[in-house]
């Protein structure tokens, strides 16, 4: 692996984007802009990152409201997490460890990418990108999530060039809720439960996103 170079930072803005992409798949590391200290990082996983991961998705606290994790058994969580060190083109999925001041944080990433075909622009089947995040909870309340949240969103839409993407969660995920409406200041849509329970979504289109950062007076991270 190349030395970390930074993705996404401030200035940055205007730059190649295909040579920053490249950047991101052989040194594996995005950056927020400086609004934290230390930055928000996020890096690509490799295999030697599976026991970490491993470590974190069977945190109870971590996994209490993702059904789709805490359904696993142990060699299904693990095949899960190795399959998540392997990048194919096109991506169908995209996970990142979360890192502040050299130390992890948390996980993150667009957890599934792919096309429904029952929603349908122009003729062709929408590109969705399902975006997650976990924050440990000795890192907790400082603002992390929503760094993570804001870098995975822009990558998806800006970067993969998806249609929109998607957060996904069950009602009593009381934590996520304030996160997406109080933060980012977007309602939920309540939906029937899917089969992980879910039943409160948010859908972030190119054009929702871009109002978005004009309410916020903020350009694309990158």
């Amino acid at each position: 692996m190349l030395p970390p170079q930074t993705f996404y930072h401030q200035s940055s803005h205007g730059a190649d984007h295909s040579v920053m992409l490249q950047s991101l798949m052989s040194a594996g590391q995005l950056t927020t802009p400086d609004l934290t200290t230390p930055p928000v990082r996020l890096r690509t996983i490799g295999q030697e990152d599976v026991p970490l991961v491993q470590a974190i998705l069977v945190e109870p606290e971590n996994i209490k409201d993702d059904l789709s994790v805490a359904s696993l058994n142990s060699q299904e969580l693990t095949a899960m997490i190795k399959s998540w060190t392997v990048h194919t083109d096109p991506p169908t999925s995209f996970q990142f460890l979360v890192t502040v001041a050299n130390k992890n944080v948390g996980l993150a990433g667009l957890g599934w990418i792919g096309s429904k075909t029952a929603l349908i622009t122009d003729g062709k089947p929408v590109q969705i990108g399902a975006v997650g995040v976990i924050i440990n909870p000795d890192a907790r309340g400082h603002g992390y999530g929503f760094e993570t949240l804001r870098i995975v969103i822009d990558h998806g839409l800006r970067e993969l060039k998806l249609d929109q993407i998607e957060v996904g969660t069950i009602s009593r995920n009381t934590a996520m809720r304030r996160l997406m409406e109080d933060r980012f200041g977007m309602p939920a849509t309540i939906t029937e439960p899917d089969r992980f329970g879910n039943d409160l979504e948010w859908n972030i289109t190119q054009s929702t996103w871009a109002t978005w950062l004009t309410e916020h007076g903020e350009q694309r991270i990158a």
